[in-house]
């Protein structure tokens, strides 16, 4: 071996060993982990044993998280390379957000494999999850759509948006404590979560307001048909306990449907009109949906729970 094949190697090693940056080698194909360098564990909590032939796919957050990870490898293996966000599972439960590159590589055997450079940004479970519901925040919800949008738009499928106001919160808050109104919140998020798809994302998307995705709709009915079983289920009469007593509350339930392509052919846009369908809801003060799109509101428009 001679003097610099040797440094090379040597170094190779030093890098790989002790390099503060995550370094993952993987199956391109199968996104499967052939080796990680002991900083992926830092980084990730996970043990070498607990990463080491597992698809990196595994590790994402969600189900459509997942689906932008064969987009991902398809891309390295036509254009050498890809950087960009990914959002992963640590192993203490918490959302952390990491920059990745990802490079084409060949190993001695003309074998194509990937290399996946990994530095943390932030472990910010704070921000992305919302600590009361334990649903994600508007900004990881936005993280979420936008996969949706992308997929969507590249296989031309159809999509969702509702916006689900809680109505007099300040009003509840007063009459029966802020601590009973966070349990009346957490409550009607676990509703929602319960009654969407696992492939669907639901948010806090602020205060009184939730927002859900519902994903690849066959039909453009099929929105107002998840809607208003939400509107129903909602609506239902509920218990909250407290240790000396317990109150039972009906909650006003006001939610605004947007649908992609047909109502807007943007993100933006489909909040907007979402929106304002929902503040169109609230103006009614009753507990209803109401659609953005002609047809909806024709065969589904304003009803009431």
């Amino acid at each position: 071996m001679s003097q610099s094949t040797f440094i090379a190697k040597s170094l190779q090693h030093t890098l790989w060993q002790y390099s503060i940056q995550g370094i993952l080698l993987i199956e391109l194909s199968e996104l499967k982990i052939r080796y990680a360098n002991p900083a992926v564990s830092v980084l990730t909590g996970y043990s070498n044993a607990e990463l080491v032939a597992q698809s990196l796919a595994h590790f994402a957050i969600n189900v459509e998280a997942k689906k932008s990870y064969p987009d991902i490898s398809q891309q390295v293996q036509m254009a050498g390379a890809w950087e960009g966000d990914l959002w992963l599972r640590h192993a203490s439960g918490a959302i952390c957000h990491y920059f990745t590159r990802w490079v084409r590589y060949q190993d001695a055997n003309s074998v194509e494999q990937g290399l996946v450079l990994l530095n943390q940004k932030q472990a910010h479970s704070e921000l992305l999850i919302d600590p009361l519901t334990q649903l994600p925040t508007r900004h990881l919800l936005r993280y979420f759509l936008q996969k949706t949008y992308t997929f969507a738009q590249r296989y031309g499928r159809r999509f969702g948006l509702l916006m689900i106001a809680v109505g007099d919160m300040r009003e509840f808050n007063h009459n029966y404590s802020y601590e009973l109104g966070d349990e009346f919140l957490k409550t009607l998020g676990e509703i929602i979560r319960s009654t969407v798809r696992d492939s669907d994302s639901v948010s806090r998307y602020g205060g009184d307001v939730f927002c859900v995705s519902l994903d690849e709709l066959a039909q453009l009915r099929d929105v107002a048909l998840v809607a208003n079983m939400l509107l129903f289920k909602l609506t239902q009469k509920m218990v909250l306990s407290r240790p000396t007593h317990s109150i039972t509350v009906q909650p006003l339930i006001h939610i605004g449907v947007a649908v992609y392509p047909e109502d807007g052919m943007s993100l933006d846009v489909l909040f907007e009109l979402s929106e304002s369908a929902m503040q169109r809801a609230v103006e009614a003060k009753d507990s209803r949906c109401e659609f953005c799109h002609a047809w909806l509101r024709n065969q589904f428009g304003g009803i009431r729970d």
